[in-house]
Formats: C-alpha cells, structure tokens, sequence
C-alpha cells in the first residue's frame, strides 16, 4: 500500500511532502520533497492518489483541540476565570501520553503557530477529500480495510523513538516512518477507557519504544 507523509506548515514551500510504498514491512520512499511557492500540498499529491485504493496519509499536526479547552470556551465569559489547569485546558491526552512514554513534550495546540498550522493541516484534508471525491477519515486501526485514511504524527517523538536526524523533507519521511509504525501495530494506543477522548481530541500516532516487530 501507498503512506504518504507530509510534514505540515503554514507555507506551501515549507511543506515536505514524501510518497512511499509499504509491503511487507518495508518501506520505499519513491518520492520527497517540498512543496513549490503557489503549489498547494492536495494539488500536489492529487495524481498520487486519485486511482490509489489503498493509502495512508501521516501528518505532523495536531487534527485536534483539547476537550476541556473546547469545552471552556463554549461556556466561557471574558474576565471570567477559568478553573481548569492549563496543563489540562492545553494538552491533550496524546501528549499527556507521548510525554510519558519518551520524555518530550509535542506542542500545544492551543499555541499560535501550531493552532495555525492544525488549521491549515485539516484545510489540507478538506482540499485532498473535494479533489478525489471522498471522504478521508482518520484511521484508528492498524488493520487497514482499504480507502484513503490519515492519523497524525510527531517526527521530533519518532525520532526519538527510532534514534533517527531531523529537517523538512526528512520529517515527511518520517512520518512515512510512523505511518508504517501504524500499520504493524507498534504505535502507542489511547489508555483503556480513554478512546471516545481520544476520538474527539485527536491522537499522534507514534511507535512505544518498548514494543518489538511481531514476528512472522
């Protein structure tokens, strides 16, 4: 099957974008790169996989807000305090979780640039989804059933997790690297009893360090 990775950002020219196939538990980079000035990623990507059956897309950016923030906000007042922590109003679950598990923290959603960058991530889905004529839902399982789905990825935790270098086109790469992660079942799931949070804040898929390929 076909991951594509894209590393997420505000300007198209800074957007590395990578295409690769996965069989077998082997993964093919055949294409990587950035994004052209005026180019946007979906037209992009668009003769990639508009005939692909099967594809994966991993994108380093949150594709969702915290649900205490969401929900402080609805019934917030100005000058009002809010009683939640920030750790709390701020971080979601996923990174509560990749904290724990590697010792690095993602950044928080609700900050300027990366709430930016989510927003543009997710017009970036909107956009693929008007041009191929379907839906592209997040993927939640690594036994994939065919179509065209898409789970977030934090390169900066992958390489942690993997022991690998950083930068743009690399990053895009590696969340080709954390997609294939996905697939095999290596990724580190929602805490028992946490999925609904999980489903409604969003979740960065990313390898737990201590689980091994299974073997065949």
């Amino acid at each position: 099957m076909r991951i594509v990775g894209v590393d997420c950002a505000t300007k198209f020219e800074r957007t590395g974008i990578s295409i690769a196939d996965f069989s077998e538990g082997i993964l093919t980079v055949r294409e990587c790169g950035t994004c052209v000035k005026g180019a946007s990623p979906e037209k992009y990507l668009y003769p990639a996989l508009r005939d692909d059956s099967s594809a994966l897309i991993a994108l380093d950016s949150p594709l969702g807000w915290s649900s205490a923030l969401g929900r402080n906000l609805v019934e917030h007042k100005a000058g009002r305090p809010i009683s939640d922590e920030s750790n709390t109003l701020f971080r979601r679950l996923t990174d509560r979780t990749v904290r724990e598990k590697l010792g690095k923290t993602p950044l928080e959603v609700g900050a300027d640039r990366i709430a930016r960058t989510a927003r543009t991530a997710l017009s970036f889905i909107g956009g693929l989804e008007k041009l191929i004529g379907r839906e592209i839902p997040l993927a939640w399982d690594p036994e994939f059933k065919g179509g065209i789905q898409a789970i977030e990825v934090y390169p900066a935790g992958t390489l942690r997790a993997e022991s690998l270098s950083n930068e743009h086109a690399l990053d895009s790469v590696l969340c080709s690297v954390a997609g294939a992660d996905f697939l095999q079942g290596l990724s580190i799931h929602p805490p028992p009893g946490q999925e609904n949070s999980a489903r409604k804040e969003g979740w960065i898929w990313i390898r737990d360090p201590v689980r091994e390929l299974p073997r065949k």
